[in-house]
């Protein structure tokens, strides 16, 4: 999330939308406080977003196997644990 930020912060396209914004610059749309331009932007990092989260569900589908197959690994390991820990509680 700070990368994100960060990135964000420098990210020159904004840097120059909110300068236009502040100094009331005039936005494509005719206004001139630059809320057209602001819009467009969150347009396209909306569609940005919707487009990372499809990717993101879709890799995820595609792992679907090796997650179950994980899970069920680390379901095992913590059965070990836990027979480790009452072996290891009454031997003292």
């Amino acid at each position: 999330m700070a990368a994100d930020l960060a990135a964000l912060a420098e990210d020159e396209s904004l840097q120059a939308l909110l300068k236009r914004s502040a100094t009331g610059s005039k936005s494509g749309n005719g206004n001139s406080d630059g809320a057209g331009d602001l819009r467009v932007y969150a347009r396209m990092v909306d569609e940005q977003l919707r487009e990372a989260e499809s990717d993101s569900v879709g890799a995820y589908v595609l792992e679907a196997d090796r997650f179950a197959s994980l899970y069920t690994q680390l379901g095992g390991c913590e059965e070990v644990l836990t027979d480790m820990l009452g072996q290891l509680q009454s031997f003292q």
